[in-house]
């Protein structure tokens, strides 16, 4: 929970507080648990399959790296072949539940997104934000030559201090 007027988070005890609430008024807090699991599932669809703010831009890694919204299985020709290719996606599907003694109709509302690779710029890639800055990986004998020279000038400049009187 967020204290708006410090915008601090805090958290709070939701077992002692339902215990509380029981003793006081024999109530429990069954909703606002469902509700709490509501949200949690909601943010993680909407993460998920990038319906969030936080899929209209992706630093550092490929949209199938960071949205799974489903698993299908693919089209198979008259001779059993998988029809699926690069360019053509063959199938499409949708899971849905209803109760077997029920009449109704459903409504469909298909949306697409598409995905363009960009290369960062040096501002996306040197910010901590986005973690993307590419480490320096030096082979061994260049990382064991670097710190040999940084003991060598170490210990010239060691060789230059003047002397102190020990006390």
């Amino acid at each position: 929970m967020t204290n708006s007027s410090t915008q601090t988070l805090r958290a709070i005890n939701l077992e002692a507080s339902e215990r509380e609430l029981h003793k006081k008024t024999d109530a429990d807090f069954t909703e606002v648990k469902e509700a709490i699991v509501e949200g949690l599932l909601g943010l993680t669809e909407q993460k998920c399959v990038g319906s969030s703010p936080e899929g209209d831009v992706m630093l550092g890694a490929r949209p199938s790296s960071k949205l799974v919204s489903g698993f299908l299985l693919p089209r198979y020709d008259q001779a059993g072949e998988d029809d699926t290719s690069d360019i053509h996606i063959a199938t499409m599907g949708m899971d849905l539940q209803v109760h077997s003694n029920q009449s109704g109709s459903i409504e469909l509302r298909p949306q697409l997104a598409i995905y363009v690779r960009e290369l960062p710029s040096w501002e996306e890639i040197s910010s901590p934000d986005n973690d993307m800055m590419p480490p320096v990986q030096l082979s061994r004998e260049t990382r064991q030559r670097v710190e040999q020279r940084a003991r060598d000038l170490i210990q010239e400049q060691i060789g230059e201090l003047p002397a102190t009187s020990g006390r």
